[in-house]
């Protein structure tokens, strides 16, 4: 891992990148310049594979992608379920902040491409939300869409067909209705707890039905008639 700060760690993409995000909704770049010159605020690049975040290796610090993509997994013994997919504009390191001293991070966040990625530190982010409460705001609106997905993927283990769990997954895991695959499909089979030629008819079953279209992997996602409004 390589880190830097002040305004020579940052690219112009990274601005347009930063304003879209859930944190920074709302700022002007004039304003968010400032905002990444503190004390606390730095950038992190990571190289392909690498570990961004574990247990016992992690910043206490909020995180935003600002190039490339991470697999988010929790890991049990020699077990392992991939969680979500973290690319350019997602947040992650929340779970790292206002915990306990010796408390472990939650999942493990791996580079599935070079990333980099802003780091801010708690001290750091405790001063932006005190001061901007539009900041405040959209931190509790991002922590509340973090429960929300969480529940849905509570929702999928609970779901009977692996055909349901599955595009439950893809629509988590999509933007504009396509979902890209940073991985194979041994991890997508063990993130739906699934055999690999399970997940294989599951995914016919949904190209046969309309669902999706699979190139490779990427993976557009199509609504049933009956869902699209008028």
């Amino acid at each position: 891992m390589k880190t830097g700060a002040g305004t020579a760690a940052y690219r112009q993409a990274d601005l347009a990148t930063l304003r879209q995000t859930a944190l920074f909704a709302g700022l002007t770049e004039a304003q968010l310049r400032p905002l990444l010159e503190r004390p606390g605020v730095s950038v992190a690049s990571f190289r392909r594979g690498e570990t961004i975040y574990a247990p016992a290796q992690f910043s206490r610090s909020l995180g935003v992608l600002l190039s490339g993509s991470a697999t988010v997994e929790k890991r049990g013994g020699a077990n392992k379920m991939l969680m979500s997919v973290l690319r350019a504009g997602d947040l992650f390191g929340a779970a790292s902040l206002f915990a306990p001293a010796d408390a472990p991070y939650v999942v493990s966040i791996r580079a599935a491409a070079a990333v980099r990625a802003l780091l801010i530190g708690e001290a750091a982010l405790i001063a932006l939300l005190r001061e901007d409460f539009r900041l405040a705001e959209n931190y509790m609106r991002y922590l509340t869409g973090r429960i929300r997905f969480l529940n849905r993927r509570i929702e999928g283990f609970v779901r009977p067909s692996v055909e349901e769990r599955l595009l439950l997954f893809l629509e988590s895991n999509a933007q504009g209705g396509v979902c890209t695959l940073p991985f194979g499909m041994t991890a997508l089979a063990q993130a739906l707890c699934a055999g690999r030629a399970t997940l294989y008819r599951a995914l016919d079953a949904l190209e046969a039905a309309g669902r999706i279209r699979r190139e490779g992997r990427t993976i557009a996602l199509y609504q049933k008639e009956e869902e699209i409004q008028p």
